[in-house]
């Protein structure tokens, strides 16, 4: 009895120390994954850290292109703006002109008239003057 009490208190002493192997095995192997896996972890928020800087550089790019782009359509409203109210200026003149013309015609018109009457006048006085002669 006392023979197989100390083979069994041996096979469990080396049960135990490879336990104990086996425990200190699984635990650096575990330790070992955990530092892989927080690398991996690591470099893959770089990774994702480097593309978004790249998109931040990309879209502060595109906005300063917008701005630009932006500031361009306002200086064509400007123009287009300063080109209406010169057009309104020139009509405005070209109505003034227009009523002035007109005004001068109908004077034109009068004294075409009067130089029909004068005429007119003036052909009866000869007819007279001629029938005395």
């Amino acid at each position: 009895s006392s023979g197989i009490n100390a083979e069994y208190g041996n096979q469990l002493h080396v049960f135990w120390l490879s336990s104990s192997w086996l425990t200190q095995e699984v635990s650096s192997l575990w330790m070992k994954l955990n530092l892989s896996v927080t690398k991996a972890l690591r470099s893959e928020a770089q990774n994702d850290l480097k593309k978004l800087v790249t998109d931040s550089e990309i879209l502060t790019t595109m906005k300063k292109k917008l701005v630009t782009d932006l500031e361009d359509l306002m200086q064509v409203k400007r123009r287009l703006v300063t080109d209406s109210e010169v057009s309104m200026q020139v009509t405005k003149k070209l109505d003034t002109d227009l009523e002035v013309l007109m005004q001068v015609m109908k004077i034109l018109v009068t004294a075409s008239e009067v130089l029909m009457q004068v005429t007119k006048k003036l052909d009866t006085d000869l007819e007279r003057n001629w029938t005395r002669i």
